[in-house]
């Protein structure tokens, strides 16, 4: 009994030791955040993002996380803390990334109860969209999945020189202040909670042939456009290996005789290998699709998907219905 308890107590010591490793680190108080967005004529798009922040606790860590839906890439120009590069600050830790989506992490090494200020400049490039011709922006400039408040956000777009915002433009959350200003608007918010977002949005004219399509306007025609032909495919498999079960049903379907015993031993090892060699082809086809189409969405996923349902109904019926 006394064993049994101390192996109980050891066990649920291990589980509290691994919940404190597991818990996430503490988030830094974000008092105010100051988002700058300016269109260049081209179709690009720089930010520049101003953070009022404080580390109460050694480890809390600030976190931003731009999405990049609505781009073909980010790349992050500069970053500083108080004026200062983020990469040389000797009390926090820095690390960022880059690409389709960009993120910056700084860990504070110790606790601090002054309020630092951390400046992020990016470029999104293929940030503008085209509708005949206009120019659409979509921009999410504070994610909903966060995990600390902020006291004060404000949003700023300004456009090139002679271009005006058109109806519609602001942000797509409720609750925000929205002021058209020439040649761009100003958005503010006090109190954001965790779990609510903000994404700039706006319509402008722009000049014919001077922003080219982005990247990932043309994927997303190409997705809508072949969508079709992936489920087709997808279904025309299912419908193949469907055809092939049934036919060996009917088959198969009486009991069986001495004189076909080795014949059924065969046909069950057969769907037994090719149901393997589905599940193995269904992997191969799922990764080649998610790297060389992976742009498409998950519509040429279905092939794979197809090729998986039928290998696994090979093993599943290869015993019962021979």
């Amino acid at each position: 009994m006394i064993r049994q308890l101390g192996c109980v107590g050891r066990a649920a010591m291990l589980a509290a030791l691994g919940a404190v490793a597991c818990r996430p680190a503490p988030a830094a108080l974000l008092e105010r955040l100051d988002v700058h967005v300016g269109v260049t004529a081209d179709g690009g798009v720089e930010v520049v993002e101003t953070a009022t922040a404080r580390f109460p606790v050694a480890g809390a860590v600030f976190e931003r996380a731009i999405d990049g839906t609505w781009a073909d890439e980010m790349s992050l120009m500069s970053a500083t803390i108080d004026g200062a590069p983020l990469a040389a600050a000797g009390d926090v830790q820095f690390a960022a990334s880059a690409g389709k989506a960009l993120g910056v992490r700084v860990t504070a090494r110790g606790p601090s109860t002054v309020a630092r200020e951390i400046a992020l400049r990016y470029r999104v490039e293929g940030g503008v969209g085209l509708e005949g011709p206009r120019g659409l922006l979509t921009l999410p400039i504070v994610r909903a999945d966060r995990r600390e408040a902020i006291g004060h956000v404000t949003g700023t777009l300004e456009l090139p020189i002679g271009i005006e915002p058109l109806d519609g433009s602001g942000v797509a959350e409720a609750g925000w202040t929205v002021e058209r200003r020439p040649r761009g608007l100003f958005a503010a918010r006090d109190s954001l909670p965790p779990g609510e977002g903000a994404t700039l949005m706006a319509q402008f004219e722009i000049q014919r042939g001077a922003v080219p399509e982005p990247a990932w306007q043309r994927h997303q025609v190409q997705a809508r456009n072949l969508a079709p032909a992936f489920i087709s495919g997808g279904l025309f498999i299912l419908v193949i290996g469907a055809g092939v079960l049934w036919i060996i049903r009917l088959q198969y379907a009486t009991k069986a005789r001495d004189a076909v015993v080795a014949e059924r031993a065969e046909v069950r090892r057969g769907l037994w290998f090719a149901g393997l060699a589905c599940l193995g082809l269904a992997l191969l086809t799922a990764i080649a699709a998610h790297w060389l189409l992976g742009h498409l969405g998950p519509w040429p996923q279905a092939l794979p998907i197809s090729i998986f349902v039928v290998g696994a109904g090979f093993l599943v019926v290869h015993r019962r219905w021979v």
